[in-house]
């Protein structure tokens, strides 16, 4: 049969309980801070910074991509896939590349991207081009800006 702790004893583990919560406390206040840094630079960049998960669908995009993408972020973060906004060609390619990003493999490239057809404001411009690079712990692929008329 257990040993019954003493008051002592029971007064001590809440006491080091009480630490942990204000080090766990402590920790979360530490990373929002973070989050709110680097959501706030990464909103401030020209180029396209996106994060994708396991199925290529968006979890982050900066302005700069609703922009290069031409949806909102509404529609991006709504289901949107990474390979709905490439141009047939390379399509296929992202799901693999998606997967060995996943492996832990990085990868550094360039695709081209389709714009959302639906926007009138593109004004004929229905593809841009992207460069960049992902890695696992690393989800991000920043874009270049270069447009083709098509």
């Amino acid at each position: 049969m257990a040993r019954k702790p003493t008051y002592e004893e029971l007064e001590q583990k809440i006491k080091e309980l009480e630490k942990e919560a204000i080090e766990h406390k402590q920790a979360k206040e530490v990373l929002k801070e973070t989050e709110q840094k680097y959501q706030r630079l990464t909103e401030s960049l020209l180029d396209t910074v996106y994060e994708f998960d396991r199925k290529g669908r968006f979890t982050y995009v900066n302005e700069a991509g609703t922009h290069m993408f031409g949806y909102s972020k509404q529609e991006i973060l709504n289901g949107l896939r990474v390979q709905d906004t490439m141009v047939e060609e390379v399509r296929d390619l992202s799901q693999g590349v998606i997967s060995e990003i996943f492996k832990g493999n990085s990868t550094v490239g360039e695709t081209i991207y389709r714009r959302n057809p639906l926007r009138p404001h593109l004004r004929g411009k229905r593809r841009c081009w992207g460069e960049g690079c992902a890695s696992r712990h690393h989800l991000i692929k920043a874009g270049g800006g270069g447009l083709a008329g098509e």
